[in-house]
């Protein structure tokens, strides 16, 4: 029996988040103040993308009975409720919900006053 992260095509898609999420984790590092309306879509898009890979990548660790693939998907789910899942909701419709967040991020792109908050500096 072959593992799950044995096949070409899982280790591409691991391969493929760890790009993506090296290159969300260097533009955290700019200042929002400092990224102009393309940085900001750039960002967007990323992570849009991100997010679709993962739900993705999801689904393939929940159809597989590997014990580390389980393993996985466990830690996904332990990370999604820190980040807001409920009890008892479905990890897809929590995927589906970030996306919604994302798609208000970036129909806010056009409104300027929105890009940076306000910060105290005493």
């Amino acid at each position: 029996m072959t593992s799950f992260f044995d096949s070409p095509v899982v280790r591409a898609a691991v391969t493929e988040l760890n790009e993506l999420q090296d290159e969300m984790a260097r533009l955290m590092f700019k200042h929002p103040a400092s990224l102009t309306k393309e940085d900001r879509e750039e960002h967007l898009r990323l992570m849009k993308q991100l997010l679709e890979k993962q739900k993705l990548f999801y689904f393939r660790l929940k159809m597989s009975d590997d014990p580390r693939a389980v393993e996985m998907k466990e830690g996904i789910m332990e990370s999604a409720k820190f980040l807001g899942l409920q009890e008892g909701q479905p990890v897809e419709s929590f995927f589906d919900s970030l996306t919604q967040v994302l798609v208000d991020l970036e129909e806010r792109l056009d409104q300027p006053e929105n890009w940076t908050e306000e910060v105290d500096e005493d």
